[in-house]
């Protein structure tokens, strides 16, 4: 989601009491109630809740989201990237020649950090990580075949 845009949230909202019950329900995103309604419900009823046109204006980076009753809550994460300007190209060639990544090149970051999870800047590294230490399954396989056949060898 860009800086900027709407989202909107739902959820089902149920109770166990055994008479009508009013209460709030809370949208907070980070520490901030950005949006409450307040709903009655039929003993042992059920109904959806559902906040509408959000505003992500002032939100950037990963933030958590959460729907809150009086008794219960669920939560959720939100990712916020910063519209790009088209000055990115001039970002990118200053910070070329600082590889330190201070400066507005974190701002940048995090925001693709956030929507790519890292995948592009940890791909090379999850190659070497995935291989299995040892010797592998095939040659484990094996192992346990050579180990087998001895073992029938010597009780026979």
């Amino acid at each position: 989601m860009t800086q900027g845009e709407r989202f909107n949230v739902s959820t089902t909202v149920t109770t166990s009491r055994y008479s009508d019950s009013t209460q709030d329900v809370e949208l907070r995103v980070g520490n901030d109630t950005v949006a409450t309604q307040e709903v009655t419900l039929d003993q042992q009823g059920s109904t959806t809740v559902t906040f509408t046109g959000i505003n992500t204006s002032g939100i950037e980076g990963s933030l958590e989201y959460t729907v809150m009753t009086e008794s219960d809550s669920q939560t959720g994460t939100l990712t916020v990237e910063v519209p790009d300007d088209g000055d990115e190209t001039d970002d990118t060639d200053s910070d070329e020649g600082a590889d330190d990544g201070m400066g507005s090149d974190d701002e940048s970051d995090s925001a693709d950090e956030d929507s790519a999870s890292g995948e592009d800047e940890t791909d090379g590294g999850e190659d070497t990580d995935d291989s299995t230490p040892g010797f592998g399954v095939v040659a484990a396989l094996i192992a346990l075949l050579v180990v087998g056949l001895i073992s029938r060898r010597q009780h026979s």
